[in-house]
This record gives structure tokens, sequence and C-alpha cells, in this order.
């Protein structure tokens, strides 16, 4: 094979990908916004948040009691603020604790806006 057939041949081979390419794209509906990226929740041990005086002592004793031992944990398990005040001793001051602790490590839960 010559330069020149190679150079076609390769050529060629291009021009189907970019084809192919274009009909996979043409499927994507260009006028709907761009999801979100999935990022994952930050995983912190609640007992490390407390030695690191960002959680209250009542605010880590509430979640481990009601079962959580991560901050992933408690994103997930709550879907929404009144499931956060719904943990049994777990006021109103508590709730704001693990609000600000988890707003200060970057995570906020859905249902805040």
């Amino acid at each position: 094979m010559t330069n020149v057939e190679l150079l076609k041949t390769i050529r060629d081979a291009l021009s189907v990908a970019a084809i192919t390419l274009e009909v996979r794209l043409a499927k994507y509906d260009k006028n709907e916004p761009d999801e979100e990226p999935d990022t994952p929740c930050p995983v912190y041990d609640l007992r490390t948040l407390y030695a690191d005086g960002m959680l209250s002592a009542r605010a880590t004793n509430c979640l481990l009691r009601a079962g959580y031992e991560t901050t992933r944990q408690v994103i997930d398990g709550m879907e929404t603020k009144n499931d956060l005040l719904n943990v049994k001793n777990m006021g109103p001051s508590t709730a704001a604790n693990v609000l600000k602790c988890f707003h200060e490590l970057g995570m906020k839960w859905t249902w805040e806006s």
C-alpha cells in the first residue's frame, strides 16, 4: 500500500468516525439543561466531628442513638428538615448545630434552597 492509499484509508476512517459521532450526538436534546454532576457526599465519622469541636455532644449523641455513624448516612437518611427534628432529643438549636456543621463541610440537603 502506498502512502497516498494509506492517507485515503485514514481519511475515510476518520470520516466514518465523525459521521458516527454526529449521529450519536444528535440523539441528545440540545435544549435540555445539563444535569448536575453526581458528586458523592463526603464521608466523615460523627465522632471525629465531635472530637474536632464541629458537632456538639448532644447532636452527636442524638444522631448516634438514631443509628447514624457518618455524615453520608445522615444526609441520605434525612429527606426533610422535619426528619432531622424528629430525631429523639433533637431540638431546633441542636438541629441548627448539625446544619451549621454540615454547611462548614460543604454539604447541604436537597431540601435546602
